[in-house]
């Protein structure tokens, strides 16, 4: 596998989300179709998601500010939002088919510490104080991992788009978290959804159960929990009702660190049947108490939790979750996503879908058959000295690195590609043929 034929299915997967936004309205002439596999190709290349890092990128055709301000003319045309939102149009239908889906949901920011004019700019929370104090603007996520097979070494991004909290479009947060609720169950036919404590709501909870799809959500357990009821008819909140469970055993769970290591997980485990207050629908509420962690968690599910072992793959369900900060952390810091820098709200929006785009060619490419040879020889492009990856780990930072390092070391395979959009500054006619 060369790293040409690694750009070409870059560039197919960028054409299969043409085709699905291939109508009248969206106006993808061949200029533009052309513009659009030019910025995937210089996001996945460049290590900025800055213009000038992106224009550098590409191979030279002229003057540099002309070509740059030809790059920002064309990005403020096009509208790439509809296409990124059509990955889960190819990713979809395959979530749900056989194994044991988790899709992990949550929201992140794009922190702009010192930005000021930056259009439709907001206020985003503060990591170490909890507050909305920081300017930046939010990340809208979703993925999906088979965590049976463990052949889902890149997370599949199902949803991965910026919002403003000081758009006129920004309704709530559980707004949000409805719409990537009820879009991809839509397209999925099935999967778990894991969603953390941000999910613990009403409005949240009961569109799941009214869309019938399998959760599992990380519980308040504080003075301010919510109300269940128990199978005697009790009505109590979370916090009192875990002091009345009796101990199930103990199970050993394993967690992937950052490193993407193992690290155990022992604790008691605790579980009963309830219901909320309002509906008729059989949950089970599960706590976990490990003696490395002061709380307990506390997790609700409807995947029936009679046995051990059932309480055991609800955690691992829950613990699927960190495909998503691993997504995070992968996006912000392959790319610089924190960098960015455009003179609209449009224009970010754009970049940030290419960003999606990137992401989704190489979810893709984690799930082909051959995915590991081609690890392997990113792994040697790129000059990793670190162990080998294993199946279930991590997969983005080499093969990126390896894309990237495989670009340098071939200069011409940009030049030459057919895909690419060159800017020419003399397209106009002379005047007198001169």
């Amino acid at each position: 596998m060369s790293a040409s034929q690694i750009l070409t299915r870059l560039h197919q997967h960028v054409a299969s989300l043409l085709r699905l936004g291939d109508h009248p309205e969206a106006r993808w002439s061949v200029p533009r179709a052309r513009f659009l596999h030019s910025l995937v190709a210089a996001v996945a290349s460049a290590r900025d998601v800055m213009l000038t890092e992106l224009v550098r990128a590409l191979p030279r055709s002229g003057d540099i500010k002309h070509q740059y301000k030809n790059f920002d003319r064309m990005l403020g045309e096009v509208d790439l939002v509809p296409l990124a939102r059509a990955q889960i149009d190819l990713f979809g239908p395959q979530v749900g088919k056989g194994g044991d889906w988790v899709i992990p949901i949550d929201l992140s920011d794009i922190h702009k510490k010192y930005a000021v004019s930056m259009e439709a700019l907001g206020r985003v929370r503060d990591g170490s104080t909890g507050e909305l104090s920081v300017p930046g603007y939010g990340l809208a996520t979703a993925c999906a991992v088979d965590i049976s097979s463990q052949k889902t070494p890149v997370p599949i991004p199902l949803n991965f788009e910026v919002f403003s909290y000081a758009s006129q479009d920004f309704v709530s947060q559980p707004h949000i978290w409805l719409q990537m609720i009820e879009n991809i169950a839509a397209h999925t036919p099935g999967g778990t959804f894991a969603l953390d404590r941000e999910a613990d709501a009403e409005n949240i909870i009961g569109r799941m159960l009214d869309l019938k799809r399998h959760f599992v959500v990380r519980m308040d357990a504080g003075g301010s929990s919510r109300m269940l009821r128990l199978p005697d008819g009790r009505r109590l909140r979370v916090q009192d009702i875990v002091p009345e469970l009796e101990c199930r055993g103990e199970i050993e769970a394993t967690r992937i660190t950052e490193e993407g290591s193992g690290s155990p997980y022992l604790a008691e485990v605790y579980f009963t049947p309830v219901k909320m207050p309002k509906r008729d629908e059989q949950l089970y509420l599960c706590v976990f108490f490990c003696r490395k962690h002061k709380e307990a968690m506390v997790l609700m599910t409807t995947h029936p939790v009679r046995t051990l072992p059932e309480a055991a793959a609800t955690l691992a369900r829950y613990f699927a979750r960190w495909a998503i900060e691993e997504l995070h952390r992968f996006a912000k810091q392959s790319f610089r996503l924190e960098n960015i820098r455009t003179l609209t709200w449009h224009r970010l929006q754009n970049v940030v879908a290419a960003v999606t785009m990137v992401l989704g060619a190489l979810g893709a490419e984690g799930q082909l058959p051959g995915a590991e040879a081609v690890l392997r020889m990113m792994e040697k492009a790129s000059g990793r000295v670190a162990a080998r990856l294993q199946a279930g780990q991590f997969w983005g930072y080499a093969l990126l690195d390896g894309f990237r390092a495989s670009i340098r070391q071939n200069p011409l395979l940009l030049r030459r590609n057919p895909w690419l959009y060159r800017y020419r500054p003399d397209r106009q006619l002379r005047l007198f043929g001169a």
